[in-house]
């Protein structure tokens, strides 16, 4: 069994404290660049899903906060499935990003980001830590993952 962590509930590896305040499906995502990045929208018979993440960051290097999210992680999402979602193209166009700026130790910032899937419920995300470990999140505390 993988432990989970649900939506709302802090979060520390190595890189980060982080809490994935929520994971919403929506209908629309405001550009903040309209005329260069239209809104966002679920692919047809899709869905999209807005990510809102509290960050604070532990390392003594300074994390860079890329337009796909801070430098330290990788992020992949799934499907209740078990099919992976794309990243919206520019995440960091999400109406609300500081893409340019970055996070010195103990220092907090936000972090939007957006996934396109079929038309099937939320499964899981996982946060990857380059540094190491890994943390698994999910909206509904009763999905239960196994290692295959």
């Amino acid at each position: 069994m993988v432990d989970t962590t649900p939506v709302g509930q802090a979060i520390t590896l190595p890189s980060a404290t982080f809490t994935v305040q929520s994971i919403e499906q929506v209908d629309k995502i405001e550009s903040s660049h309209p005329d260069f990045t239209p809104d966002f929208v679920p692919d047809p018979g899709g869905r999209l899903w807005l990510f809102d993440i509290d960050w604070t960051s532990t390392t003594d290097a300074a994390v860079a906060k890329e337009c796909h999210g801070p430098d330290m992680f990788e992020l992949h999402v799934f499907d209740i499935t078990g099919t992976e979602m794309l990243m919206v193209d520019q995440p960091g166009m999400i109406e609300g990003q500081e893409c340019s700026s970055g996070l010195a130790r103990g220092q907090t910032g936000k972090w939007y980001t957006a996934f396109r899937g079929a038309d099937a419920d939320f499964g899981w995300a996982v946060f990857m830590d380059y540094a190491g470990g890994e943390a698994y999140v999910v909206k509904d505390p009763a999905i239960v993952l196994t290692r295959g």
